[in-house]
């Protein structure tokens, strides 16, 4: 496969806009086991902090972060984030079990695997929810964590 030398060559024109003129991006945390495809948010949306917007904006249009091959593992959604800017909006979904994302704005839809940048996408979310994060730095959440909020979020 061809490098990729500039962010267009993975995300269309409209996404590249939207994540260069974000101005705000909140996140929630949605059930693993829901799938892929719009999968059950299981916690409030918590507004992401500037210099965490700031960095992830960075990473998205950073050619570098986007990592293509082939995995064997089963990806399961982490995180959801909406990212808004004067464009449009764009939807941000993160995958920690595979360090996979895929960007969707309009009917534009971009995917690969973030392995280059897991460790700065894992603090994000990790400063977003810090009551439930790990303290342990290859961890995502405490122990138990994530199943009590699935029997405490409200059905879809």
């Amino acid at each position: 496969m061809a490098r990729r030398e500039a962010i267009t060559d993975i995300l269309d024109a409209r996404s590249v806009a939207i994540l260069r003129s974000v101005t705000a991006g909140d996140c929630a945390l949605v059930d693993p086991d829901d799938g892929l495809r719009n999968p059950r948010e299981i916690t409030k949306r918590t507004e992401l902090a500037a210099d965490d917007l700031r960095l992830l904006v960075s990473l998205l249009l950073d050619v570098d972060s986007w990592f293509f091959a082939t995995k064997r593992c089963l990806p399961r959604g982490t995180a959801v984030i909406r990212l808004t800017s004067d464009v449009g909006d764009a939807t941000l979904l993160i995958g920690m079990s595979c360090d996979d994302w895929e960007v969707t704005s309009g009917g534009h839809r971009t995917g690969a695997f973030f392995d280059p940048v897991a460790d700065d996408v894992r603090g994000i979310l990790k400063r977003a929810f810090p009551e439930i994060a790990s303290p342990e730095s290859r961890s995502m959440w405490r122990a138990g964590a994530i199943a009590q909020l699935k029997k405490s979020a409200t059905p879809a």
